[in-house]
C-alpha cells in the first residue's frame, strides 16, 4: 500500500487521471476544526434556509449536469447517459429534501441520532442519519 497518497484512474484505459496526497495529522486536525466551525454556523440555520440551500444545490447539479457527467464517465467508467441520469438522480433528491426536510423537522428543537430515527426513519433500515458536515 502506498502512504503517500492515492491517484484516480480512468477504469476503461489505466490512466491515471490525477494524483492526491493523503493529509498529515496536523492537516486533518485543521480541516476537521473548519469543519466544526462551519457546522456550528450552520446548524443556527433555519430549516427554511436548509431547504433553501437544497433547492439552489439542485438547481447547481442540473446547471452543470454535462461537465459533473463527464467526470463520472472519466472516473468510474459509466456510459454519459448513466453518468447524466446519476446527477440528475441527486438533484431530484436534493429537491426531494427541499420540499420534504421542513415538514420531517417540524417540531424538532435539537436533531440526534434517535430523533431522527423516529422523525425521519421510521420502519427503515437506515443506519444512520444524512450527513451532517461538508468540508
Amino acid at each position: 500500500m502506498n502512504t503517500s497518497g492515492f491517484a484516480t484512474v480512468n477504469p476503461s484505459t489505466g490512466e491515471q487521471i490525477e494524483r492526491f496526497s493523503f493529509y498529515n495529522a496536523s492537516q486533518t486536525e485543521e480541516v476537521l476544526a473548519r469543519a466544526e466551525k462551519r457546522f456550528q454556523s450552520f446548524r443556527k440555520l433555519s430549516v427554511h434556509k436548509r431547504a433553501q440551500l437544497f433547492s439552489n444545490l439542485a438547481e447547481a447539479l442540473r446547471k452543470n449536469k454535462v461537465q459533473l457527467a463527464k467526470v463520472i464517465t472519466t472516473e468510474m467508467g459509466k456510459i454519459t447517459s448513466e453518468a447524466e441520469a446519476e446527477v440528475e438522480k441527486c438533484a431530484h433528491e436534493a429537491d426531494w429534501y427541499a420540499e420534504h426536510g421542513p415538514k420531517m423537522l417540524a417540531g424538532l428543537t435539537h436533531l440526534t441520532f434517535q430523533t431522527w430515527k423516529r422523525a425521519i426513519a421510521p420502519g427503515s433500515r437506515c443506519f444512520g442519519p444524512p450527513a451532517s458536515v461538508c468540508v
